[in-house]
């Protein structure tokens, strides 16, 4: 497995500015998704997903104030790119 577009971990460091902790421990269990994309706690999300080609998944990053981390497993590259991390999407404040 190998990590694709990971352009929305920049823009959640550059749009929340979290501090270096929470920037190191997220990073990190980003980075393990290139050897497990189901690391836990990730959920897979099936109304995102298109089984067989890909799956969507959500994780809440453990000792990270909530971030949250929404990615995709493509199957058949073996890539995993991110969605989202963040507060939750639907979070409204």
């Amino acid at each position: 497995m190998s990590l694709g577009d990971t352009s929305a971990l920049d823009e959640w460091r550059r749009r929340e500015a979290p501090s270096e902790r929470i920037w190191h421990v997220v990073d990190a269990w980003v980075q393990r998704l290139a050897d497990a994309s189901w690391q836990a706690p990730s959920i897979p999300l099936q109304e995102l997903s298109f089984s067989p080609e890909s799956e969507v998944r959500s994780a809440t990053v453990p000792d990270s104030d909530g971030v949250e981390v929404y990615y995709r497993y493509d199957f058949a590259t073996d890539v995993v790119d991110l969605i989202w991390v963040g507060p939750p999407p639907n979070d409204s404040g």
